[in-house]
């Protein structure tokens, strides 16, 4: 095993990686250049240094392959990154325990689809240190939003699709919603039985979160601009502030998958941290 460091040509003033999600995270946010290099352990206090096997070195030759690997471990290692897991084995399967999955896949929206956009918002939340609830709440969007598509098209209908078939598991519709009985029928059918496994306890949603929740998935495949006009029409400064900033992070997230079929263009991406994600993108379509 050898220590993965980054930093200058100098070992002695060289920053090691470590266990600590945050850590690493908070490092490759501040340091977008230096070199790459390994060195031998040599003991010392704290927690032990971030390592990859010595094959996995050899076979890592380029800035963006250890970008990837590196960060994928970090965000892994987080609580957000146990959710992810957990969401990958119980939400994102053909037996989901949420019956919403279509029986025709979508090529380019289906499985693999949610799967790297959950990915992405993973990645966003631990690379920008979002709150626990803002990270939950792009993790559900990442699983819900593209329920109601029925084909490939860029059309901008399916997230409010998706909304009501999700309120139809509940047995509700968007005229008779009851985002109280809502919340609490998610957190006892979905996420209780999940922290009952989980190795990071996942909080319970506030119907402010279900609420958010929904409103991204709906608005995710429309113009932000109205979004902003609509949120702030409807809901406090407050509420609507986050709104506003989820959206711009699921927006990026979604992008980011486009990798897959040709259709990112990079020039959209709103968040610095996103485009700092393009070269893993290309990578997580094999590795995801």
């Amino acid at each position: 095993m050898r220590n993965v460091y980054r930093g200058t040509v100098d070992p002695a003033i060289t920053t090691g990686w470590d266990f600590n999600g945050t850590n690493a995270a908070n490092y490759l946010r501040a340091h977008l250049d230096g070199v790459w290099q390994t060195a031998q352990t040599q003991g010392g206090t704290g927690q032990p240094p971030f390592t990859l096997e010595q094959a996995e070195l050899d076979n890592l030759q380029t800035f963006t392959q250890f970008d990837f690997e590196i960060t994928r471990r970090a965000a892994l290692n987080s609580s957000f990154g146990q959710w992810y897991q957990d969401f990958l084995i119980n939400l994102l399967t053909d037996k989901t325990k949420l019956k919403f999955w279509p029986k025709k896949q979508i090529t380019d929206h289906g499985l693999a689809h949610f799967k790297h956009d959950m990915y992405y918002c993973l990645l966003l939340a631990q690379l920008d240190q979002m709150a626990q609830r803002d990270a939950l709440v792009l993790l559900l969007t990442a699983a819900l939003h593209d329920i109601g598509r029925f084909d490939n098209t860029a059309e901008t209908s399916h997230g409010e699709l998706a909304v009501e078939k999700f309120l139809a598991l509940f047995e509700m519709t968007k005229q008779t919603a009851n985002y109280t009985a809502l919340t609490t029928a998610f957190n006892l059918q979905v996420l209780a039985p999940l922290n009952s496994t989980s190795n990071a306890p996942i909080p319970e949603l506030t119907k402010n979160d279900m609420h958010t929740i929904l409103d991204l998935v709906a608005y995710h495949c429309r113009d932000e601009q109205q979004a902003a006009v609509d949120f702030k029409a409807a809901y406090n400064d407050r509420a609507a502030g986050r709104r506003i900033r989820l959206l711009a992070y699921f927006k990026d997230a979604d992008a980011l998958d486009r990798v897959r079929f040709a259709g990112l263009d990079v020039g959209y991406l709103r968040q610095a941290t996103s485009k700092r994600l393009v070269s893993i993108a290309w990578q997580a379509q094999a590795k995801i």
